[in-house]
Order: C-alpha cells, then sequence, then structure tokens
C-alpha cells in the first residue's frame, strides 16, 4: 500500500512540478482522508523518512493549505533533513496560521541559528518568548527559551 501511495504521490507532485501557468486540478479530500494522510506522513517522520514524509506534508499543504499542523509538519521534516531555509518558510506559515502558539517561532530560530543568522534567531526567538509569555501553559517553552539563549551566548554567537 505505501508504495502505491508513493507512486500517486511522486505522479502528483511530478505534476506539479510541471507547473507552467496553470496549477493541475488538485483532489478533493475528505476531512478523515486528509487525517489519514498526515497520520501517515507523520508515521514516516517518526521513522525517520524525512524525504518521504517531506513528499506527504507538501502535498499536504496544498491540499489543505490553512492547516498549521501540516506547516509544522513540513517545516520539521525539512528541518530533520537540513534544510533550514526551506524549514523556516514553513514554520513561518504556521506561525501566521496561529498567532497564539510559540513553536513555530522558537523552531523558526533553530532554523536560523543553524544557518549562523543569529539577529533572525533572536527575532524569532522573541517572538516565541511574547507569544508564550500571553498564556500560563506554554511556561515550559518559556524556560526553552532561556535556555536557547544560554547556549548561544555560550557558543560566542550573542553578544
Amino acid at each position: 500500500m505505501e508504495q502505491l501511495e508513493r507512486n500517486d504521490i511522486a505522479s502528483l507532485m511530478e505534476k506539479l512540478g510541471d507547473y507552467k501557468g496553470e496549477i493541475p486540478q488538485l483532489p478533493t479530500l475528505n476531512d478523515n482522508a486528509k487525517k489519514e494522510m498526515y497520520a501517515f506522513a507523520y508515521n514516516l517522520y517518526e521513522r525517520g523518512k524525512y524525504e518521504d514524509a517531506t513528499n506527504f506534508f507538501q502535498l499536504l499543504t496544498l491540499l489543505d493549505t490553512y492547516a498549521r499542523r501540516n506547516w509544522m509538519g513540513l517545516g520539521a521534516t525539512l528541518q530533520m533533513n537540513q534544510e533550514y531555509a526551506k524549514a523556516a518558510e514553513a514554520y513561518a506559515f504556521a506561525a501566521i496560521l496561529d498567532k497564539d502558539d510559540p513553536f513555530a517561532h522558537m523552531y523558526a530560530a533553530e532554523c536560523f541559528s543553524s544557518q549562523d543568522k543569529i539577529a533572525e534567531a533572536m527575532q524569532a526567538l522573541n517572538s516565541a518568548e511574547i507569544t508564550a509569555k500571553a498564556d500560563k501553559k506554554y511556561v515550559k517553552v518559556l524556560s526553552r527559551i532561556v535556555l536557547l539563549r544560554e547556549a548561544w551566548n555560550k557558543r560566542g554567537k550573542v553578544k
């Protein structure tokens, strides 16, 4: 079954890669199918098959553009593949879709730090902090933000 789905997604991604001004008609999926596809993509991610997971998350962002979790999944897979600039872009979309969740900002900060873009990393970390302070359920996130700043200071990246 995995091979059939992989062939289907490869075919769709190939069609999208040939885009020359007209987007091919994308299939419409019901909510249950989207959940199953997300679960499949997440399973690939959990198994370390980041390239395959990236393909599925890319498709999910096309099919369900306003679902934050699809953008977070895409960002995570790209980050694991060390495609930090693309991952930060995916996290930016996720942050736009849920302005009350600090995680997208924090993960984007990690991506910027991995590229030695410390000014951007600190800006993203500051956004994560502001967002986390707005809701008490993110107390642990605030602790992680402090740890990230300290680690970057110890590495001599932030003065």
